[in-house]
């Protein structure tokens, strides 16, 4: 998924892989695919930092789960309380 790459997730990547430690990251963003077919997507992604058996990183695991209509409610029920509490 190359549309991926200039949304920081090759950054948090990095981090991960120089630190160690693993990331969480909730409600996030992503633009999927590209041009009159790009869709807006929230997903929370996890990732954890893989080791090999004498210590060095051997790789990160990345587990995303789309909550894209999770969020799409929350916004529907704040925008319809705002809408009860107006006089």
């Amino acid at each position: 998924m190359p549309e991926l790459a200039d949304q920081g997730f090759i950054a948090r990547l990095d981090q991960v892989y120089r630190t160690g430690e693993p990331y969480t990251d909730r409600d996030v963003r992503v633009r999927l695919g590209s041009g009159p077919q790009a869709r807006e997507a929230f997903f929370d992604f996890t990732y954890e930092p893989r080791r090999a058996a004498d210590g060095s990183m051997a790789g990160i695991r990345v587990i995303g789960v789309e909550t894209t209509q999770t969020k799409h409610a929350q916004r529907l029920m704040t925008e319809h309380r705002a809408l009860r509490a107006q006089p």
